[in-house]
């Protein structure tokens, strides 16, 4: 007996596999005979499948790829084979969109029977990113204070970059001690689904520093020769300053070119900043008489005058001029008991006078101090002092006799 069978179909509900069985018995002579057995498979169950649990993630970066190996399936003929497939509703990934895909995995059998399971991702960023503005600074100047540069912030985000932008506020200050000038500069991080996070640097402009100031060296003049000018027009080079921040104002409490008295004047010189911040110095404008030292007969240091004790002595000088009797500091001419400079070149001092008291006269150019010395003086020396009220002071020795 032999057997043999075709068949066709795939084995499903719409292409049953259809097998012929053909059974042939052959005797001795040759002669045969044959039977069929049509045996009939349709297979239709479908295979089962369970995907991956869901699943949620703060950044699209962290869903892994699709992989049909990750769900389960299994059929009541054989493996399945399984495919997958991604659909998203395409949101940002946001709180207000999140990002939803639905991964869908499909189980098929060779009848072509198939199932399918489906896993939810759901990507919501909700974590802010992190942002450190630069450390609070403070500032002597405004020109000193750097311009706002996002850069110079520190940011970082779960999920990737985070794009840093930068603002400032302040508070209108000028920049001085009484009203500072703050700076509020924000850093603010923002992520790719538009989480924020801000970070401040407070920058204080306070100008404490006043300017530096120079003042010209003390000026020494003398009042016009011949002439009865007890004062004088004098001029002065200007004080000069320089400032931290910016170019100072400089004044005097007397200007250059101003009338001076005779004597000695002190001229401040100011600076003040734009703040408010100002230094001082000073100087002096002395003006002088003209005084040349003493006429004869008195002789001028360091020569030691000798003379009788008692007596009147004439002191004569020029101040080139009639300065007027009010020459003299109060107190002064002056004597005081010295020592006696055995050194010192002597002159006898001839021309004095009877005694009588101490005056001050003028005559055509020169003055006469008629200086009264005591009897109890013999044997002493003492040193006129003649002090101006210029300041000036001038002296003479005497040796008694």
């Amino acid at each position: 007996m032999t057997v043999t069978e075709t068949s066709s179909g795939a084995g499903s509900a719409s292409s049953p596999l259809i097998i012929t069985r053909t059974f042939t018995a052959t005797d001795s002579a040759g002669n045969s005979a044959s039977d069929n057995q049509i045996i009939t498979v349709i297979d239709p169950t479908s295979p089962t499948i369970t995907s991956p649990a869901d699943l949620a993630f703060q950044c699209a970066s962290e869903i892994p790829a699709a992989n049909s190996g990750d769900a389960t399936a299994a059929d009541n003929c054989a493996a399945p084979t399984v495919t997958v497939a991604d659909v998203s509703n395409n949101g940002a990934g946001s709180a207000a969109s999140p990002l939803i895909i639905t991964r869908t995995f499909t189980a098929t059998d060779a009848a072509g029977n198939t199932a399918s399971d489906s896993q939810t991702i759901t990507v919501v960023d909700s974590t802010a990113p992190s942002v450190s503005a630069p450390a609070d600074a403070t500032y002597q100047c405004a020109s000193n204070v750097p311009g706002a540069n996002a850069g110079n912030a520190t940011a970082s985000d779960n999920c990737g970059t985070a794009n840093v932008t930068v603002s400032e506020t302040n508070n209108g200050g000028v920049g001085s001690i009484a009203s500072p000038l703050v700076i509020t500069r924000t850093f603010t991080a923002t992520d790719a689904v538009g989480n924020s996070a801000s970070d401040s640097q407070v920058i204080t402009v306070i100008d404490n520093t006043p300017p530096v100031i120079s003042c010209p060296a003390n000026i020494v003049v003398q009042l016009p020769l011949n002439s009865s000018a007890t004062s004088m027009a004098v001029s002065y080079p200007a004080a000069t300053a320089t400032d931290n921040c910016s170019s100072p104002a400089v004044t005097t409490n007397v200007a250059s070119g101003s009338v001076f008295p005779v004597g000695t004047t002190t001229v401040t010189a100011t600076a003040t900043d734009d703040k408010g911040n100002s230094s001082s110095c000073q100087f002096t404008v002395t003006v002088l008489y003209n005084f040349a030292g003493f006429f004869s007969p008195v002789g001028n240091l360091p020569t030691l005058n000798n003379v009788n004790a008692g007596r009147t002595i004439p002191l004569k000088f020029s101040l080139s001029g009639n300065k007027g009797l009010a020459i003299f500091q109060s107190g002064y001419p002056a004597s005081q008991q010295i020592t006696c400079n055995t050194s010192a070149p002597i002159a006898e001092l001839e021309g004095t006078e009877t005694p009588g008291g101490s005056t001050l006269t003028y005559s055509p150019d020169q003055y006469h101090y008629n200086w009264k010395t005591e009897n109890s003086w013999a044997g002493t020396c003492r040193q006129l002092v003649i002090k101006l009220n210029d300041g000036s002071v001038h002296t003479a020795n005497f040796k008694f006799k």
